[in-house]
């Protein structure tokens, strides 16, 4: 399967429903990842190099558009900063298992880490930071969001072939 076909979002291009489809796709292939041992290296980093290429696009879009957006509003602005240290977090175990071998018995330890990080931080913007966006953010901004957030997670996808 192509990268770009695990991100298409359902229309109307809605931002949330994006992020939330990228969410279910994190937590798949870090489950998928889990599944594997030392002895598939090769497995390891195929799926590794979907999730990271697929992590980095969204953080992109989230912290450039969408975030940028929520930031501007009192409601939003704590968890949008939470937000972009759990990115920071994150992104340091991305770099870490991404210079470390697959076949380390480290590997897996610190992938189950990054995945339990993940899942903290999509509870916490499903649970807080998405319905409060939603009451925020009037329909056609919304709209307008996911429209841009689309095509540029497209250029970042087609950049990390």
């Amino acid at each position: 399967m192509a990268l770009l076909d695990l991100v298409m979002p359902a229309p109307p291009h809605d931002p949330i429903t994006m992020l939330k489809n990228d969410h279910d796709r994190f937590q798949d292939l870090v489950e998928r990842i889990n599944k594997t041992t030392e002895r598939a290296a090769k497995t390891r980093t195929k799926l590794f190099l979907q999730l990271k290429a697929l992590l980095n696009a969204h953080e992109r879009i989230e912290e450039t558009i969408f975030y940028r957006e929520l930031k501007k509003h009192a409601m939003t602005q704590d968890i949008v900063l939470e937000g972009l240290q759990e990115h920071h977090v994150a992104d340091l175990l991305v770099r870490e298992l991404t210079r470390m071998p697959r076949s380390s018995q480290d590997w897996g330890p610190k992938l189950h880490v990054l995945g339990e990080s993940l899942n903290h931080h999509i509870k916490e913007e499903e649970r807080k930071m998405f319905p409060k966006a939603r009451l925020i953010l009037p329909k056609d901004k919304v709209v307008a969001l996911g429209k841009k957030m689309q095509a540029r997670k497209t250029v970042l996808l087609k950049k990390s072939r």
